[in-house]
């Protein structure tokens, strides 16, 4: 599997992984406990599909987890080795690919972000151009696993984190389960919802004609680390922190029965959008069919200075256009 990934990250002929179908197949349980992981499809990628950098791969191919498990995934790049759009998870960036029937049970893939966009999922980092994640699921080794990310450097840019894929552009996610939970802590940045952390049980951030089918997120979303609040998101869903243009975006038959909590932030409009489904819609042609809430929504205002905090709350859509 190692050697699979350094191939894939180096551009390298893939042929001896595939089947007859040119598929490549897990065939048997792998433990990554212990091990340094680097993500399949190791690119840097911002959210309108633009690559950061080329000399790395994106991962294109089908990869067929045939109900197997990747066991003790941790992931937790130094700060130093981040760029724009690094992607964070057992992939990196899918591009025109398809992953199915995997589980990938994490450990914990964790970022302290510098003022730059992280893609940050427990399947994939990004999926873009056309990718498919189908029938997989995220779980966890023990009760201190989490995907975390904490912003250390001050700034105004967005991050977008999510239980099976930090950001797709173009794509869709199908019969996928959450169990693994989210935290976010962005206290130095200062902007509002757009340029910070888009949070879902599903995804983070979705653009481009897109669809999530039959979905569950089971996992707390924000809420704390012991004692201090690590949910501080401008937008934070249940399923999906935010979905922004106007292509066709198909939320159909999902359900959150993940906490979303929601806590205080710092941002130049004050505000947050929190939701059971996705926190905000920014276009005119999206559809929400099916889908259930089943959990607590919550945004908690505490600031010991008294500033005043304004937040959009629902069971459903935080805030739409």
């Amino acid at each position: 599997l190692m050697r699979f990934a350094d191939a894939v990250n180096l551009g390298s002929d893939l042929a001896r992984w595939k089947d007859e179908n040119g598929e490549i197949k897990l065939l048997a349980d792998i433990d990554l406990t212990g091990m340094t992981w680097v993500p399949i499809g190791n690119a840097a990628i911002d959210r309108d599909g633009v690559l950061q950098n080329e000399d790395v791969k994106t991962f294109a191919g089908v990869f067929d987890g045939c109900g197997h498990k990747i066991k003790g995934l941790t992931y937790t790049p130094e700060t130093s080795a981040l760029v724009k759009g690094s992607s964070l998870g057992f992939f990196g960036v899918l591009y025109g690919a398809t992953v199915k029937n995997l589980t990938v049970e994490v450990g914990r893939i964790y970022a302290e972000c510098p003022n730059i966009i992280l893609n940050i999922g427990g399947i994939a980092g990004a999926a873009h151009n056309g990718s498919l994640i189908s029938n997989c699921t995220v779980t966890v080794v023990n009760e201190q696993s989490m995907i975390a990310s904490k912003q250390v450097e001050a700034g105004t840019t967005a991050n977008y984190i999510g239980g099976i894929v930090g950001a797709m552009n173009g794509s869709s996610v199908e019969g996928c389960t959450n169990n693994c939970p989210i935290k976010v802590n962005n206290t130095v940045n200062t902007n509002n919802g757009a340029n910070s952390y888009h949070v879902g049980g599903i995804f983070g951030f979705g653009m481009g004609t897109l669809s999530a089918k039959n979905c569950v997120n089971n996992a707390e979303i924000g809420g704390k680390i012991g004692e201090e609040y690590w949910g501080d998101s401008p937008r934070i869903g249940g399923l999906i922190g935010t979905v922004h243009n106007d292509q066709l975006i198909t939320i159909e038959n999902c359900t959150n029965n993940g906490k979303v909590l929601s806590t205080i932030i710092t941002t130049s409009d004050k505000s947050s959008r929190a939701a059971g489904i996705i926190a905000y819609i920014g276009g005119e042609n999206s559809l929400i069919k099916g889908c259930v809430n089943n959990a607590d929504i919550c945004f908690i205002r505490e600031d010991a200075t008294g500033a005043e905090y304004k937040g959009y709350v629902a069971g459903f859509v935080g805030q739409t256009n």
